[in-house]
């Protein structure tokens, strides 16, 4: 388990042969740009398995994944936004994480700047 470098880090959760947008290989180069580090995990067990997921600062995962759903993410990382990411959304999915979220005592951000700081 990569123990440290969670600090002040984004991880994504996106396997990499996913080309649904936005491919793993551009989210990583679009947070780089943006002055954040990042580290990456192609399924929910896998990023429990390699790192501690409640040292990171935000954490991108995608909603359809080998194994269990990204949403699974949230309850695992607490006090840590998590911005859920799907090409093929709906109602219910949609639904599930927000509930999810609500058990795990997350709110969403109110404002676009508290998104992206």
């Amino acid at each position: 388990m990569d123990r440290g470098r969670g600090a002040g880090t984004t991880l994504s959760v996106k396997p990499s042969e996913c080309v649904a947008p936005p491919p793993r290989s551009e989210l990583r180069r679009l947070l780089t740009r943006a002055g954040h580090d990042v580290a990456e995990a192609g399924a929910v067990h896998e990023a429990e398995t390699d790192y501690e997921l409640d040292s990171f600062e935000l954490i991108l995962s995608d909603l359809r994944l080998p194994g269990a759903p990204g949403a699974d993410v949230i309850a695992k990382a607490p006090g840590v936004p998590v911005l859920i990411m799907t090409s093929y959304a709906t109602v219910r999915s949609a639904v599930e994480a927000m509930n999810i979220s609500q058990a795990a005592g997350q709110s969403l951000p109110k404002t676009h700047s508290r998104t992206t700081r």
